[in-house]
């Protein structure tokens, strides 16, 4: 019998071969170690096996084409979104409604009261109201009477000079019943020209940087009282026929006055306005002189003057009756002396001294004199010149 080697492999297992008993004893062993360990446990669901993350791809990079043709993308992490939180529908709609009725309230208050100035505004320029409810009007809402370079004069400022002068000629009337006065729409055009006519000549005072100030004033309203006989005989004149205070007069007529002189001697002395008008008199100055025609013949013929018919004769005069540079260059000639070209308000003036009369102390008491006037544009035709380009709105209805 042969010997076997212990250390030598069974010969089925030498050959690579598996016997059937120990093939069926490996497969029950499997299935024993695989009922313990997959077998779930009582009242436990199987676990699942997480399925492994998809790897996160880096972004492909843009191209320029891809830039210009396709949008931007979506940002990898986006923040959650919050949760809309709505507002009760029923309280809104309560308060806007409210809020719009209070503006529609407003709106339509606003609106009417637009409505009813404009209307009354209409009404009191076509029927030029001027009783006392008017009046009472007039001082609260400002309605303009006429507007003057966008400048508005007031209505009540009209209204009170139209009633202050017709009650002025009414009172006239009543002295003088045989006296005739303006009817009221002549008063009312007259004091709706002058109000336009002082806009202008504050205009052309800043032109001329003209002021009248308060220290003039004073002295003209100082002589005034003492040629009135006093304050309380000048007050009671005033109130009685214009119903006017002193400062009433010195802004309404007195400063206008003082600044028509002022404007009338700038006028005179401006040698840009009217300078053929200056040609035309050293033309006729210069026949006076070469001519050897009379000075009559010639006055009759070139001056401007209503004295031209008689030879320019303007009489006798004494001192301070003429303008005063009218008066100051005649003193300087002897009868029979022929001026230079004087200029005053009235326009250039050639001056012939007729007869001088002294006192016994030599002080010229009167002078006779004759003068060819060339008129240049009188300060009135001025302001007429002004009106036709300046800007005037007529708002009321006369």
């Amino acid at each position: 019998m042969a010997q076997t080697n212990p250390n030598q492999p069974p010969e089925n297992q030498q050959s690579g071969e598996t016997s059937p008993e120990e093939t069926r004893r490996l497969r029950e062993a499997v299935l024993r170690w695989l009922e313990k360990t997959t077998a779930p446990k009582p009242h436990q669901k199987p676990a699942q096996v997480p399925k492994p993350p998809k790897p996160i791809e880096p972004p492909a990079k843009a191209t320029r084409a891809d830039v210009a043709t396709k949008s931007p993308q979506a940002p990898l992490v986006q923040r959650a979104e919050r949760p809309a939180v709505e507002k009760p529908k029923r309280a809104s709609r309560k308060k806007g409604g409210w809020r719009r009725t209070v503006s529609l309230v407003a709106g339509g208050m606003m609106a009417g009261l637009v409505l009813v100035v404009a209307v009354f505004g209409l009404l009191l320029y076509q029927f030029k109201w001027q009783a006392g409810w008017a009046a009472a009007v007039t001082s609260i809402i400002p309605y303009p009477v006429v507007i003057v370079d966008y400048r508005p004069l007031p209505y009540r400022e009209w209204q009170q000079q139209v009633t202050t002068l017709h009650q002025f000629y009414l009172l006239e009337k009543d002295q003088n019943p045989e006296l005739e006065i303006p009817t009221l729409a002549q008063t009312r055009q007259h004091i709706l020209n002058r109000m336009v006519e002082q806009v202008l000549l504050d205009e052309l005072a800043t032109r001329y940087n003209l002021t009248v100030t308060d220290q003039e004033i004073a002295q003209n309203t100082a002589a005034l009282t003492e040629e009135i006989g006093g304050e309380q005989a000048l007050v009671e004149q005033l109130q009685k026929l214009y119903g006017w205070t002193i400062a009433d007069f010195q802004k309404t007529i007195l400063r206008s006055v003082l600044l028509k002189n002022k404007l009338k001697l700038a006028l005179t002395l401006d040698e840009r306005i009217n300078p053929e008008v200056r040609q035309r008199a050293e033309q006729v100055q210069n026949l006076v002189r070469t001519s050897g025609r009379d000075f009559a013949d010639l006055a009759a013929e070139y001056s401007e003057d209503v004295t031209a018919v008689q030879g320019g004769d303007l009489g006798y005069f004494a001192p301070g009756q003429m303008v005063p540079m009218f008066e100051a260059a005649a003193k300087t000639l002897e009868p029979g002396q022929v001026s230079d070209l004087v200029k005053t308000e009235f326009g250039y003036h050639i001056i012939k001294l007729e007869e001088k009369l002294t006192d016994e102390a030599g002080t010229v008491t009167q002078m006779r004199a004759r003068h060819i006037l060339l008129r240049t544009i009188s300060l009135d035709e001025y302001l007429e010149q002004m009106k036709q380009t300046a800007a005037i709105w007529q708002l009321v209805n006369l």
